[in-house]
C-alpha cells in the first residue's frame, strides 16, 4: 500500500493532521495507532510534533 502521508499516533494532533490532509490535499493518507481503541488522551507537551514531506 502506497501513501503520500502517514501519521503515527491518533492523538489530537495526529488526527487533525490526517483529517486535513485527507480533506484538503491528498486522499491517499494513512493513520496508524498501536492502541486497540482510537480514543486516547493527548500528551500535554507534544515535542515530537512535526510534519515531514
Amino acid at each position: 500500500m502506497k501513501s503520500r502521508a502517514v501519521t503515527i499516533g491518533e492523538g489530537a494532533a495526529g488526527a487533525s493532521v490526517i483529517f486535513h490532509l485527507a480533506n484538503c490535499v491528498w486522499t491517499d493518507v494513512v493513520l496508524t495507532e498501536r492502541a486497540a481503541h482510537m480514543v486516547q488522551p493527548s500528551v500535554y507537551d507534544p515535542q515530537g510534533l512535526g510534519l515531514r514531506m
